[in-house]
């Protein structure tokens, strides 16, 4: 755990050196400014206890639960799908699409304390991307895994990294039941 250290003027009846003044106003009776420091380590003393007030940490089942309700329609959007044809793209449909950001945004809102990581890949014309999301629950860490893949040459909004690490978030989100009923159409 990190330290904050922070320096404050205290008041102390005793100590004696250039530091330790009489206060103005005092005419040397009793006390005296003195420079202490403080350490503050904002939850080193909270460490033990997994259920601590302000943890960020929820019940598995809770956040499950908030997770298996559909993504409300004002963060769904359409998204164009396109195929390529005769070496050209051709627009063949609309997906309904939720952005990466608004996945985030919701991890951070019903599973404070979330984590992400990821492993990019290079393979021959594609970028893949392995993504790994845990979930910090009171009972424990958990985990879910899924890859994201875009070709290296994108015609599209992005770029090949950022266009599969996105897809894979949207996918270990899934693996959670969040944004899962987008998948079922």
């Amino acid at each position: 755990m990190t330290s904050i250290c922070i320096t404050r003027l205290a008041i102390c009846r005793t100590g004696k050196g250039i530091e330790n003044q009489p206060r103005p106003g005092s005419h040397g009776q009793g006390k005296t400014l003195k420079k202490i420091r403080v350490i503050f380590r904002p939850m080193q003393a909270l460490d033990n206890n997994p259920h601590r007030i302000g943890s960020f940490r929820r019940p598995i089942l809770e956040i499950l639960s908030d997770f298996s309700k559909p993504i409300p329609s004002r963060f769904i959007k359409k998204k164009p799908v396109f195929s390529r044809r005769n070496g050209q793209l051709v627009k063949t449909g609309e997906v309904d699409y939720v952005s990466w950001s608004t996945y985030i945004k919701l991890l951070e809102y019903y599973a404070p304390g979330y984590d992400w990581e990821i492993r990019v890949q290079y393979l021959g014309d594609r970028t893949v991307v392995e993504g790994r999301l845990t979930i910090r629950a009171i009972e424990g860490d958990f985990v879910r895994e899924a890859t994201g893949q875009e070709e290296s040459d994108v015609d599209g909004y992005g770029d090949p990294c950022s266009n599969a690490e996105a897809s894979a978030l949207r996918r270990c989100c899934a693996k959670f039941g969040l944004g899962l009923h987008l998948w079922e159409k």
